[in-house]
């Protein structure tokens, strides 16, 4: 009897681990992974490119001009226009990629092991009007996305590509 209530014990330990983990990872207000489950990810990602030189893909996404419509419009709203863009990536890349909320009102996805013209976004465009048509019917009067697509086929690359495409996403 006791080990079974150890046992049991053990189990529901685990299970409350598990959740808290999932919270360390997981971004509360869109449900996408978080900042932290991005980096983790991208260490991961360094490494294996280091072994195997597969290509990989890392798309940015802005939503742009969100601090002017979160001001006019109030954080409820920009809350749920947040949340559309996070149903939109899980919806077109849960099964390709791991979509996270890198901050903000930014996005990233990554794409292991796949070279862009794999991911069906060699055409990003189309998916950038996609969501920035779905945009506009939460942000009243419109919206719109910017997106940054990088190939990455080497671990010196990725660092390189990241830095370069920080700068100029900042910059802007």
């Amino acid at each position: 009897m006791r080990l079974e209530f150890s046992r049991l014990d053990a189990e529901e330990k685990l299970e409350e681990q598990q959740q808290e983990l999932q919270k360390q990872i997981s971004d509360a207000l869109t449900g996408l992974a978080n900042r932290r489950a991005f980096d983790g990810e991208i260490m991961n990602l360094e490494r294996a490119l280091l072994e195997t030189r597969n290509p990989s893909c890392v798309m940015m996404i802005d939503v742009d001009h969100f601090k002017k419509f979160n001001d006019n419009f109030g954080h409820q709203a920009g809350d749920e226009v947040l949340r559309g863009v996070g149903r939109v990536l899980l919806d077109q890349l849960a099964d390709e990629a791991m979509a996270c909320r890198y901050g903000g009102e930014e996005f990233c996805a990554i794409f292991r092991d796949v070279p862009v013209s794999w991911t069906g976004l060699s055409d990003h465009e189309s998916f950038r009007q996609d969501v920035s048509r779905r945009l506009s019917e939460w942000k009243r009067g419109g919206g719109s996305i910017s997106l940054i697509i990088l190939e990455i086929d080497a671990y010196d690359a990725m660092r390189e590509e990241l830095s370069k495409s920080s700068a100029r996403w900042w910059s802007r």
